[in-house]
């Protein structure tokens, strides 16, 4: 039986939609642990989500101890 072909056209990495410079994506981080630690973050760029996981990173490194 031959294969018939998918509805879906498939798009080229080209034609997909970007986000222009006046509507950079921003991020929203909410952390709620079972001790009662609340930590919210909103409209973060990609850098500000690194350096809050950065932080986040060397807090757990000091609770461990």
């Amino acid at each position: 039986m031959p294969e018939s072909p998918s509805p879906i056209p498939e798009q080229k990495s080209e034609s997909a939609p970007r986000l222009s410079c006046h509507t950079e994506l921003r991020i929203l981080v909410d952390i709620r642990m079972s001790n009662g630690v609340h930590i919210s973050q909103k409209n973060l760029s990609y850098e500000g989500l690194k350096s809050l996981v950065e932080k986040l990173e060397g807090l757990c490194w000091i609770l461990q101890d």
